[in-house]
């Protein structure tokens, strides 16, 4: 009789580790049932978990701690085994076994061990479009935020690390809010940015996707959720389902940004944290013709910082549009281009302000955007006959992509994708065919991490 209490404790077990992982999964349409099913299921995992706990402590009335342990673990592993295969399908094995002896719980990520791997981009394809209803229930979804935010509290948008990883980044902010709100771990999210801009820079409109194992009806709720978690120097403006495929940085195909200069004599000082101050007179003619030297498809490497990281990237950029506006007591610079090297908007203004207050020969632009990268000079903030601009007057101002509106469509269903409609990169020249019109910033964008790991999971 105590040997079926042990087991009965056993079982219960099994089954509340089964609502806990369905609390997780479930989806629904109707806001409320997205509250109250998870609700419900977790209700369930206390009540198994409290009767498991009171048969269990029966069943050492009549057995030994040891003998009532060994039939309650084999029960549950039994009761675990067959809810694993035939309610959420899973693959039974030496794995699965292992995974149940150290955890304690069902895993969804070994039902992967057991599929076959896509092998080519017709088998990716495929397999997103002939289940979707386990790539809406189990599929990583992949999730588009515009940002606003005053970067001049931050060190920059991107997470440092080291010595320098207690420094206030926008992406330390973001991820915060995005793990609290979210409750999944950081690695989870492999969220990336449009723009990596530098410590005191802002944006109007900075665009991030992020990934979650969650599947999210109100995305209004999300907004309000993760602003809420946030200082009011940072706002997401929207939040929107993304295909899988969607990367902020890697898919743009360009960016606009703005710099603002402030002209009068006198700072204004509600503007001085978005404005760079020139007090000298200025040769404004000669400023927007050199501006207008700037575009086109030039070596930049000029123009530029090396990057922090010491990765060497392609100097070669366009730049679409470089325009010159009037506004209230200054100017504002519009420079629109398919990508940027580091710094590289800042050094180029930074040359047209020293040619507006004469410091500077405009016949150094054509010069210069002729050297090759072997010839550079400077490095760092070292002096090249100008200071770079401030970086308080700039802004980044928009950033473009090709349609991506519907979710369940790959935008780029040509390339290697994983189950899930992630992209699989297995070498960089697999890239170049959708980065010839941006660039991509030299592919380091698609070589993240994210698509790292996947391509050792596939070589593995």
């Amino acid at each position: 009789m105590q040997a079926r209490t042990a087991a009965a404790a056993g079982c219960l077990g099994a089954f509340g580790s089964a609502f806990g992982k369905l609390a997780g999964t479930i989806s629904a349409r109707n806001r409320w049932l997205q509250l109250l099913l998870p609700a419900a299921c977790y209700v369930g995992l206390l009540l198994c978990n409290a009767v498991m706990l009171k048969l269990y402590v029966r069943s050492l009335q009549g057995l030994t701690s040891l003998h009532a342990t060994v039939i309650s673990v084999s029960a549950n592993i039994c009761v675990t085994g067959m809810l694993g295969r035939f309610v959420f399908g899973e693959a039974l094995g030496a794995r699965w076994l292992l995974g149940v002896l150290l955890e304690g719980q069902l895993t969804h990520g070994d039902r992967l061990a057991g599929e076959r791997r896509p092998e080519t981009v017709a088998d990716a394809e495929t397999s997103l479009r002939a289940e979707p209803s386990y790539y809406e229930l189990w599929g990583i979804y992949n999730y588009k935020a515009v940002l606003s935010y005053d970067g001049t509290a931050y060190r920059g948008f991107q997470l440092q690390h080291g010595r320098k990883n207690n420094a206030p980044t926008i992406q330390k902010v973001l991820e915060g809010a995005l793990v609290k709100v979210r409750q999944e771990q950081r690695p989870t999210l492999r969220l990336q940015a449009a723009g990596r801009t530098d410590s005191g820079v802002h944006a109007r409109a900075q665009v991030v996707n992020f990934f979650s194992h969650k599947l999210t009806a109100d995305l209004d709720l999300l907004r309000h959720s993760l602003n809420s978690q946030m200082r009011n120097d940072i706002r997401v403006l929207q939040v929107q389902r993304v295909p899988p495929d969607f990367g902020a940085r890697y898919t743009a195909t360009g960016k606009t940004y703005h710099y603002y200069i402030h002209t009068h004599p006198v700072q204004n000082p509600f503007s001085h944290r978005y404005r760079a101050h020139v007090w000298r007179p200025l040769d404004l003619d000669l400023m927007r013709e050199a501006a207008s030297m700037f575009v086109g498809t030039h070596n930049f490497s000029k123009f530029c910082n090396y990057s922090p990281d010491g990765k060497k990237r392609n100097p070669i950029k366009t730049v679409r549009r470089f325009d010159m506006v009037h506004v209230d007591n200054g100017l504002r610079f519009e420079i629109e281009g398919n990508a940027f090297m580091y710094k590289m908007v800042r050094h180029m203004m930074g040359a047209i302000i020293y040619i507006g207050i004469g410091r500077l020969p405009i016949s150094i632009i054509p010069e210069r955007l002729g050297i090759p990268d072997t010839d550079r000079t400077g490095f760092g903030d070292a002096y090249r006959g100008y200071m770079v601009a401030d970086a308080k007057g700039l802004f980044l101002h928009d950033v473009v992509y090709p349609p991506h509106g519907n979710p369940g469509c790959l935008m780029h269903p040509e390339l290697p994708h994983d189950k899930y409609g992630r992209l699989w990169i297995p070498n960089s020249a697999a890239m170049q065919a959708m980065s010839t019109h941006n660039d991509a910033d030299d592919l380091e964008a698609v070589e993240s991490s994210f698509e790292k790991e996947m391509l050792q999971a596939h070589a593995s």
